[in-house]
């Protein structure tokens, strides 16, 4: 047992090395790092600013619905021009306009000039622009790394990401509680600029299998053969494993990762902990988060990865279940750990599964698909996971999010995978 461990450390960590050896992928990596910290340490003090104007778990569900939703009416658009054009050059635009409506949100705040309908009307542009460079966010993997190296880079890309969602929290919690909310604003603002200097550096980047072969260049990349939009979206169906992919990715979306969302009324109602308890909660998910990626699979077969996915997900499933029946805060603080982890370990074998097995000339609209899943799911699962806390309470609510995850899991297991492996 001890050599199976120290066997898969040293692959991890030789696979991490050989990764950051791409100067490239380093680039993209810092900026990338920077910008997702300033992204949760943003998210956190909107949270908090809501609750406190409102004290409704229903606005934060409205809230959180206004960032994310957006992305289905640009998700698609977004993924249509990684498909004709440069992943960084559309993450270059889209990122610029984030920026500047942060600003706008940070400078609202700062002059006391904030309500509810402002936020939501700010986190809806923010939630647009976000839907349009998802797509893009999604393929840079693929874009800068080769394939045998494709379940590294999207683990390392992952773990920034989580390792962000621990401290972007953290810092953020830190400076609340000494300082204001709109210092956290406008931190995460030059944040996100130093992304921008990191993709501008790259914006003459080509996709990694062109550099290979030296076959195209940005200029031409226009010219590859695209699939019509609506032939790919229908023909999703007609292939079942990515298309269960997918439909895990919903139901992990529309009824258990809507509970994180819900950490301000949970800090506050159920442990009595305000601030500081929204950023423990939202630290050990994050810890938990970059376990998981620490854990990524070499490449395998389809059933392997179909195996893993299913088991990620119902653990994640059964996670949220306990974090919903526990009054325990030290206890909720160990099951969140492993909620993270399970998450962003099913998160990593289903995005690679969907880049390895889809199409170049189709993924970012594939992508697009899994990106709007990825982000509308949440959105209508926190309305509705924050109407029922309303309703029926927070922990009856997250019980019966987590069966209801249960059965769906079964359903598509039984339905789509296992006739299909």
């Amino acid at each position: 047992m001890r050599a199976v461990i120290t066997s898969g450390a040293r692959f991890r960590y030789n696979a991490v090395k050989e990764i950051f050896s791409l100067r490239v992928f380093a680039i993209y990596q810092f900026g990338h790092f920077a910008s997702t910290i300033g992204f949760w340490m943003q998210r956190l003090a909107i949270g908090w600013i809501t609750w406190e104007m409102t004290g409704s778990t229903s606005w934060l569900g409205l809230v959180a619905f206004a960032e994310l939703f957006p992305s289905i009416l640009t998700g698609i658009w977004g993924g249509v021009l990684v498909d004709k054009s440069s992943s960084v050059r559309v993450m270059l635009g889209g990122t610029v306009v984030v920026a500047f409506v942060s600003l706008s949100l940070a400078v609202c705040e700062a002059l006391d000039l904030l309500t509810p309908w402002l936020i939501l009307a700010h986190m809806l542009v923010i939630g647009a622009m976000t839907g349009l460079v998802l797509p893009a966010r999604l393929a840079m993997a693929s874009h800068l790394a080769p394939a045998s190296m494709l379940p590294a880079a999207i683990a390392v890309n992952s773990t920034g990401f989580n390792l962000s969602r621990f401290l972007g929290p953290a810092i953020a919690a830190a400076i609340m509680v000494v300082g204001s909310v709109a210092a956290v604003l406008f931190i995460s603002v030059l944040l996100y600029a130093c992304f921008l200097l990191c993709l501008y550096r790259l914006r003459r980047t080509p996709h990694n299998a062109d550099q290979a072969s030296g076959a195209l260049d940005i200029a031409s990349m226009a010219t590859i053969e695209v699939v019509p939009t609506r032939k790919v979206i229908l023909g999703l169906i007609s292939i079942p494993l990515i298309f269960a992919v997918i439909l895990t990715q919903l139901v992990q979306g529309l009824l258990l990762r809507p509970a994180s969302e819900l950490f301000p009324a949970f800090g506050e109602i159920v442990f009595g902990m305000g601030v500081t308890g929204l950023g423990m909660l939202n630290a050990a998910l994050g810890i938990g988060a970059i376990l998981g990626a620490l854990m990524f699979p070499s490449v395998g077969t389809q059933r392997s990865s179909m195996h893993q996915l299913v088991i990620g997900t119902a653990v994640f499933a059964l996670t949220l279940l306990a974090f919903s029946m526990s009054s325990s805060f030290s206890v909720v603080l160990v099951i969140l750990v492993i909620h993270g982890a399970t998450m962003t370990f099913s998160n990593i074998v289903a995005m690679s599964f969907v880049q390895l097995n889809t199409p170049r000339n189709r993924l970012g609209r594939v992508l697009s698909v899994y990106g709007i899943v990825f982000r509308a799911g949440p959105a209508i699962g926190t309305v509705a996971f924050g109407v029922s806390a309303d309703l029926v309470g927070l922990a009856a609510t997250g019980i019966a999010f987590a069966l209801a995850a249960l059965a769906c899991l079964a359903a598509i297991g039984l339905v789509i995978i296992r006739p299909n492996l």
